[in-house]
């Protein structure tokens, strides 16, 4: 990546950040924060996990997200993980749409995919806005991205062994992020 495609990659993801730090303030859902803070201070405090604490999703959020208690024991602390995973999710997806579309193209996909981040939506039914949840899917979402660009660059041709285990590695978190989503990437990079 050249260094004006990093600078507008580093703009759209500093731009999301900004846009959903604010975000990460407001309002608990008691539910869905729940789900993802519970096993993560547990695993902080030493439990072990699908023993002593249960996690509907992967091994992988819930480390991730201990690792961020661990640094600062809050649940601001793991939306804020979030924002910086969607910031670093924008930025890879805009490298990888770069090395097969044009600029303004990967800007417009960035954008885009802005626009769906479900934080900022109005809940009708309970008269509220949707709050920024910190779900398996966004780290899930994260490493499918670092696979993406992995895949592009191994198909260019450029040092294939090394972008082909980066590849790998990243399937793989995605599958310890969320297994669905890991076994459907894994599919699609057996078919590619």
């Amino acid at each position: 990546m050249n260094r004006s495609d990093g600078l507008v990659g580093g703009l759209l993801a500093a731009g999301v950040v900004a846009l959903l730090v604010p975000l990460a303030r407001l309002g608990i859902d008691q539910h869905h924060d729940g789900i993802m803070l519970k096993p993560a201070l547990d695993v902080l405090a030493g439990q072990v996990l699908f023993r002593d604490s249960f996690s509907q999703y992967g091994a992988l959020t819930t480390y991730l997200q201990a690792l961020a208690l661990w640094i600062s024991p809050s649940l601001l602390s793991i939306r804020l993980l979030t924002v910086a995973a969607y910031g670093v999710t924008l930025f890879m997806l805009y490298a990888a749409w770069r090395l097969i579309l044009p600029r303004s193209l990967a800007v417009l996909s960035n954008l885009m995919l802005i626009l769906f981040i479900p934080a900022y939506e109005r809940d009708y039914w309970n008269n509220e806005y949707w709050l920024l949840s910190p779900w398996s899917t966004v780290f899930a979402m994260l490493f499918q991205s670092i696979g993406l660009y992995a895949l592009l660059r191994m198909i260019l041709g450029e040092h294939p062994r090394q972008w082909a285990v980066l590849c790998g590695v990243a399937t793989a978190c995605v599958f310890w992020c969320r297994q669905p989503v890991g076994i459907i990437m894994a599919g699609c990079l057996v078919v590619i």
